[in-house]
This record gives C-alpha cells, sequence and structure tokens, in this order.
C-alpha cells in the first residue's frame, strides 16, 4: 500500500511562508526582495529592523518600513493583517533583522 504524502499543486491561491537564516551578506535580503521580479509575489516590502536593506537599495524598486521598537513592529504586523490600505497592496513582506527586536 502506498504511502499518501499529501503532495498539492501550488496555485495562486496558495502562499509561501519561508524563514531565511544564515551568516551576515551571503544574499538572504537580496534573494527575498528579488519576489519584486515575480508578478505573483511582488510588490515586496521589507521591514528593516537593522539596516540590512543596503545591499538592495541599488535595485530601486524595494519599500522598507524602518523599525526600531517591538511596538512599531507590532503596529505594522497589526496593519497588514487588517489589510490597511498603506500597505494592502504588498505581496510580499520581509522582515529583515528580526533578531535584533528579541
Amino acid at each position: 500500500m502506498a504511502l499518501d504524502l499529501g503532495i498539492r499543486r501550488v496555485t495562486a491561491e496558495s502562499y509561501l511562508k519561508l524563514f531565511l537564516y544564515g551568516p551576515e551578506g551571503v544574499g538572504k535580503t537580496t534573494l527575498a526582495v528579488a519576489s519584486n521580479d515575480h508578478d505573483r509575489m511582488g510588490p515586496c516590502l521589507v521591514l528593516n529592523c537593522e539596516g540590512g536593506v543596503v545591499a538592495v537599495a541599488g535595485r530601486g524598486d524595494v519599500d522598507e518600513i524602518p523599525i526600531r521598537t517591538s511596538e512599531q513592529l507590532d503596529n505594522v504586523v497589526a496593519a497588514l493583517y487588517q489589510r490597511d490600505p498603506q500597505v494592502a497592496k504588498y505581496k510580499t513582506v520581509v522582515i529583515d533583522g528580526v533578531s535584533t527586536m528579541a
């Protein structure tokens, strides 16, 4: 008897949740904001907790919100969940440097 692995086709309604971990400078942010290069994934919003977006500033198509406090991060996340008009257009959200909030 074959084991059902639950494999399914990814559709436009599917969501991808991804956690990128690695040392500084390996390209995590660059990979994440490459979502702007795909119709179904862009535009991308970076919640910039530590200034790591300098590496992608040259793209010219990366939006960011500088995050300095955990309260500010909470407020932005709440706005995202509520589909606030200021952030409703973003299909990809990157929290860059979340370890600095710990």
